[in-house]
């Protein structure tokens, strides 16, 4: 996606923006964002600033899209996962945290995250950002668009479906996948 911080979506709530490459000025409330989000996944055994300083400095700004209001704040962001590695990439291991929570190998486009801060729920930003997410799947030529939602999160599993997404063949344990094409 080569949207600048100036680009608006046509479907964006009134003054919001979408920018990818995440700006360099927006690392460390992206990164606050995935540790509140997933935190207790990617690193579990860190504490909350080693945790939060960790997923900052491994944060892959190229593969973020982020959602920002007029005075350039983070409302909220989703992450990219194809097959050469996600949004957050920790020092010292081999595979991308997030990918290692789930990810059987795909040719799809993958979900690495979905979060939107808590004061900007309820506009339509998770849907304005999986949007933009499957626009840069099919820009970039990957088959469709996945997306792994723990199986009791309900209000994404609804957002999901209302996007276009179907269930997938199940994944053991806590994740729902599914799939847009």
């Amino acid at each position: 996606m080569q949207q600048g911080p100036g680009s608006i979506h046509s479907g964006a709530p009134a003054g919001v923006r979408l920018v990818s490459p995440l700006p360099l000025a927006l690392r460390a409330e992206a990164a606050r964002l995935i540790c509140d989000a997933f935190g207790h996944r990617i690193a579990p055994r860190a504490g909350g600033r080693r945790r939060l300083a960790l997923v900052r400095r491994g944060l892959a700004r190229d593969r973020v899209i982020g959602a920002v209001d007029g005075r350039g704040r983070l409302l909220g962001l989703t992450g990219l996962r194809g097959a050469d590695g996600g949004a957050v990439r920790l020092p010292g291991r081999r595979l991308d945290p997030l990918r290692a929570l789930v990810a059987p190998r795909t040719r799809d486009m993958v979900l690495d995250c979905l979060v939107v801060a808590p004061g900007s729920r309820g506009r339509g930003i998770a849907a304005l950002l999986v949007a933009a997410a499957l626009a840069e799947a099919r820009r970039r030529g990957h088959p469709a668009l996945r997306a792994e939602v723990e199986r009791r999160n309900a209000p994404a599993l609804a957002l999901f479906s209302r996007a276009g997404f179907t269930p997938q063949a199940g994944l053991p344990g806590w994740a729902r996948v599914l799939r847009r094409i």
